[in-house]
């Protein structure tokens, strides 16, 4: 169905502007294009099936079978309306209610109404602008550093752009073409992201101090002690997370001591600081109920020296425990009653050499406890003291102005010299009695004889008899207030005969008594 020549066109005498109210041209339809019902010329929608014949869109004809309008291209989808009017309608009425705007922005600019909304929204959008540019040229945190670069020459965000794609051969090269000044306050900024990175545990540790090192390399005046101060921190807290997973491991291993030195090394500023204090106390009750129950063991077993060691290993990793110095203390008490009730039953049998050890070895596990070492100074008071083994202050055998500075009365098999010997000794009046066995030495000739002669500050105080090889005798003599003691051997051999190997006087057993 095309259009006449001489058919009437509503506002033909105006251009059609798409979206606004004036409409296209309409060219007469005859029949409508869906049930086939006759229709007037100028009539938008069809008497008997309610559907319309136009373009819901632009208001041009379509025909039956279009899926798509050939003016506008919009898809044909035919509605009903809810009520229909079968009044003539005029073209204006249309195209006021039925037919959409073609173009909603051109229309909405066009209507003097929206003006003012206009307006407002521009002024919006001006703002927003200005803000956002001000942001990337003063970009006061570095986040706007790719684009400032784009849109501004600047060689210290390019510096930063590198660091931050680890290309840190350029970053070297563009840091030694900028002014220390502005890069340094982007690297400050740079360092702040690293450490707050490592902080979140986003980046790894030696990466970052890889970085550290390029950032250090570059040498910019001012950076020195943020570079110092941020490098600390993060090493500080790198071994605070190690010392961390140290001490869990050893933890699970019962190797508490260990366990307790690592989580001791855990800094306040690790998020795992409260972990490692929950840590660190279970460590330590662990490590207290080991050592107790290694030092009853040893109790059980009359081992109180070794109940003393367990106990001060202990007290070396638990410094000031109450419960393992309690402990310490009562074991230390227990073993020095022990060794001075077992010094005294040696003593009353006349050893004293036993007495000294036990004594000797408590001391090892107690140091300078008084108990032990005035129980050391009595027996000391009281136990003899074998004379030779004092040093002599003269001593000569044979020929008495030929001096010795060895002792000539003690000899392998026996005490004394073949010929006249002598000895004299220093007391210093610290003695009272003077005891000993004398006999003759089995090498001596049967035939001859031997004397002993005990003087004390030059005075002889004593004579023994003459010994023969098969005769032996104790003595006790006084010598109380006795600065000097001096011993003669008088070897007398048969008449006629001065045999040099005759024999030595055998008189070793020879103590001071106090």
């Amino acid at each position: 169905m095309g259009c006449s020549k001489d058919t009437e066109h509503i506002n033909d005498e105006k251009p059609f502007i798409c979206g606004t109210s004036y409409l296209p041209p309409t060219c007469p339809v005859k029949t409508c294009s869906y049930c086939g019902a006759n229709m007037a010329d100028n009539a938008k929608f069809c008497e008997s099936c309610g559907k319309f014949k136009v373009c819901s869109y632009c208001a041009a004809n379509i025909t039956s079978e279009a899926n798509f309008c050939g003016s506008c291209g919009t898809k044909v989808t035919p509605t009903i309306p809810s009520k229909i009017d079968t009044k003539e309608k005029d073209v204006s009425d249309i195209k006021e209610t039925s037919i959409p705007p073609r173009n909603f922005i051109v229309n909405f600019f066009i209507e003097p109404k929206n003006t003012k909304k206009i307006f407002i929204a521009g002024l919006a959008l001006v703002c927003i602008l200005v803000i956002g540019i001000s942001l990337i040229f003063i970009n006061p945190t570095g986040m706007f550093d790719g684009v400032r670069s784009v849109i501004v020459a600047d060689p210290a965000a390019d510096v930063i752009i590198a660091l931050e794609e680890e290309d840190y051969v350029l970053a070297l090269m563009l840091a030694h073409e900028v002014e220390h000044e502005p890069l340094q306050r982007r690297l400050e900024n740079r360092l702040e992201t690293l450490e707050a990175d490592f902080r979140a545990e986003n980046r790894d540790f030696i990466l970052i101090m890889s970085e550290i090192d390029i950032i250090r390399a570059m040498n910019v005046d001012g950076l020195s002690n943020t570079l110092q101060n941020t490098s600390r921190r993060i090493e500080n807290l790198n071994s605070s997370r190690t010392a961390f997973a140290t001490a869990e491991a050893m933890f699970q291993n019962s190797d508490y001591p260990s366990a307790i030195a690592q989580y001791r090394l855990v800094i306040q500023d690790d998020a795992n600081y409260e972990q490692a204090l929950r840590g660190l106390q279970n460590s330590i009750s662990a490590y207290r109920t080991k050592v107790l129950e290694l030092a009853d063991e040893n109790i059980e077993r009359g081992d109180y020296a070794g109940a003393i060691f367990a106990l001060n290993n202990g007290l070396w990793t638990l410094e000031n425990d109450s419960a393992l110095t309690e402990a310490l203390n009562l074991n230390k008490q227990s073993l020095v009653n022990n060794a001075i009730a077992s010094a005294r039953s040696s003593i009353d049998i006349g050893n004293y050499d036993i007495a000294t050890f036990a004594l000797n070895v408590a001391l090892q596990a107690v140091p300078s406890n008084e108990q032990l070492t005035r129980m050391l100074d009595e027996i000391n008071l009281i136990r003899p003291m074998n004379l030779l083994t004092l040093e002599p202050v003269r001593s000569w055998d044979w020929n008495p102005n030929e001096t010795r500075t060895q002792i000539p009365l003690i000899h392998e098999r026996g005490w004394g010299t073949n010929f006249i010997s002598e000895a004299e000794f220093f007391v210093d009046a610290g003695y009272s009695f003077l005891r000993g066995i004398i006999s003759a030495d089995e090498s001596l000739n049967p035939n001859s004889r031997m004397q002993l002669f005990v003087f004390t500050d030059d005075v002889l105080i004593y004579e023994s008899d003459f010994i023969q090889r098969a005769s032996a005798f104790d003595f006790e003599i006084s010598i109380a207030g006795a600065r000097f003691i001096r011993l003669r051997v008088n070897n007398q051999p048969p008449e006629g005969s001065w045999n040099i190997t005759s024999g030595r006087f055998s008189a070793s057993d020879l103590f001071l008594i106090r």
